[in-house]
């Protein structure tokens, strides 16, 4: 997606944005608000979802009934929705730690969230990777904010040729065929994931997006066209990649006021804020997305614990709040009435 280059970083550049526009994968939603009797499978996105394993995003009604098994599978613990393994020709094999991993590159796909995964997932023409993939849109495969992961840490994904060694790599749903935006949602998510990262690491929360970066400082966020092409093997920032991955609608300050917990969701005078363990209080729907219309992926115990992700949204006459269960390793939306401080 942003140019992306296999293991040995001799990959032959393709176009401004990426290396690969994969076949997209588009689907819709549904749903009503309180369980009322077994869930109808029907469309062929749900179909899609259950195929990869996709947890829900989402939002939570109210009472409920036969929920759908979980079969996202975390290699690390962390809040990402689930874990689909890209394909073993896609990355390389290591066993990096702390002191390997120091930069995390943000990356557009130049196509749908499920293009992206499916296309990471499969021997592709290309071999490339990366350890995570964000979504940003509401009328593609998902709701927004939806995040899995790939590569574990300690593999190396092929997801920026001359800088894929020491850092973690992250794409973000995009496609000018889709809409010229990156969403608050898609901005939230990662910069969640990049301070549990950070946490994890010890890497600088500090963004940057100039192409001596990686020369001055030890550590840090770095978009892909500043990460250089020559610092894995001569340890210089010279060859920049001719690219402007990620891409011409992502905005740099607004990404840096979300890693600075300016950027919206949490805090103020709400019941919650982000990090806040919850339960529910009943048997609660969660949901694809903050509202009504989106699919209940399912309906979970009274008394299961989670943790806010993301939050408060107002749809529908309900507060609505992205919960990480971590015990079903998904990410949902719940209504706000039916949660309680853990």
């Amino acid at each position: 997606m942003c140019r992306y280059h296999d293991s040995d970083e001799t990959a032959e550049q393709i176009d401004d944005y990426s290396d690969v526009r994969p076949v997209e994968s588009t689907g819709g939603a549904g749903g009503g608000d309180r369980p009322r009797g077994p869930k109808v499978d029907t469309d062929s996105r749900r179909s899609l979802l259950k195929k990869t394993a996709v947890s829900g995003l989402a939002v939570t009604g109210i009472a409920g009934s036969a929920s759908m098994q979980a079969s996202a599978h975390h290699r690390d613990d962390h809040p990402s929705d689930q874990y689909v393994s890209a394909h073993s020709n896609n990355y390389t094999s290591s066993s990096r730690g702390a002191a390997d991993i120091n930069w995390i590159v943000v990356h557009c796909a130049v196509t749908t969230y499920q293009g992206c995964i499916d296309y990471f997932e499969r021997d592709n023409d290309r071999n490339v990777s990366a350890h995570y993939v964000v979504s940003n849109y509401d009328h593609t495969s998902g709701a927004p904010g939806h995040c899995t992961q790939m590569v574990n840490h300690g593999d190396i994904a092929h997801h920026a040729r001359g800088s894929n060694a020491n850092s973690i790599g992250i794409e973000h749903e995009w496609h000018e065929d889709y809409g010229n935006y990156f969403t608050d949602e898609c901005y939230q998510t990662s910069a969640d994931l990049v301070h549990y990262l950070a946490d994890h690491y010890d890497i600088p929360v500090n963004f940057y997006d100039h192409p001596d970066a990686m020369c001055q400082y030890e550590g840090g966020i770095l978009t892909h066209r500043h990460s250089p092409q020559d610092y894995t093997s001569n340890g210089t920032c010279d060859d920049m990649p001719a690219k402007s991955c990620p891409g011409p609608d992502w905005e740099n300050d607004r990404y840096r006021d979300f890693l600075s917990g300016d950027g919206g969701g949490g805090g103020g005078d709400h019941k919650f804020q982000d990090g806040d363990q919850v339960r529910t209080t009943a048997d609660l729907n969660g949901r694809e997305g903050p509202g009504l219309d989106y699919e209940v992926k399912r309906t979970y115990p009274e008394g299961t614990e989670g943790e806010i992700m993301n939050g408060p949204e107002e749809n529908d006459g309900y507060t609505w709040w992205g919960i990480h269960f971590p015990s079903y390793g998904e990410w949902v939306w719940c209504v706000e009435q039916y949660l309680e401080h853990a």
